[in-house]
């Protein structure tokens, strides 16, 4: 029950130091931070594509991301969603997990997959409102590993270890969710 409580909630101190309900909090800052200052920060005018952009981002996340699909569902062009995929990221709403491969086997996928920073965002976006809908949901899966892989890459973060977080999945779905790099050769955490 704690595990599903932290996916829940989200890590913003702000809920957890006040003590305040994670939804209420989650919906001010989608609409204060997320529609309003992200967006201007490109100059975005339809906040209906924007939101609808999030919202697949969020029902998306821990998967590989597939820009044209992206595109396709939103009715915007490649080159805008990569303009809003940078944007997510530099604003640490979204990370993209890049593959591992060591370019001498060309069946491997070289996709990024995508993940949110803060789960309880994330589980905000997809209207998980408690632990008995999260359990249940269809993408639980997903959230559970976006929330370690991004537990792991703020742990890093503040050890200073910046870099050096991959996956690694062959054109078969044979995968390893979250790989490193010692001496240059991979290594599964």
């Amino acid at each position: 029950p704690e595990i599903t409580r932290h996916i829940l909630t989200g890590g913003y101190p702000e809920i957890w130091n006040e003590k305040l309900v994670a939804d209420t909090w989650l919906k001010s800052y989608v609409q204060t931070y997320v529609q309003r200052d992200v967006r201007l920060l490109r100059n975005i005018t339809n906040l209906a594509l924007f939101t609808r952009f999030i919202h697949l981002c969020a029902s998306h996340a821990g998967q590989i991301l597939n820009r044209d699909e992206f595109a396709r569902l939103t009715g915007v062009d490649t080159k805008t969603i990569l303009a809003w995929l940078g944007l997510l990221e530099n604003s640490y709403i979204i990370f993209l997990l890049q593959p591992w491969h060591n370019n001498l086997n060309k069946r491997i996928v070289k996709s990024p997959k995508l993940y949110f920073y803060d789960t309880g965002l994330l589980c905000h976006l997809l209207d998980i409102t408690n632990q008995t809908s999260l359990k249940k949901h269809r993408h639980y899966g997903f959230l559970f590993e976006n929330w370690i892989i991004s537990e792991i890459k703020k742990n890093r973060f503040n050890a200073g270890q910046q870099e050096g977080l991959y996956y690694f999945r062959d054109n078969v779905g044979n995968e390893v969710d979250l790989i490193t790099e010692k001496n240059g050769e991979p290594f599964a955490i």
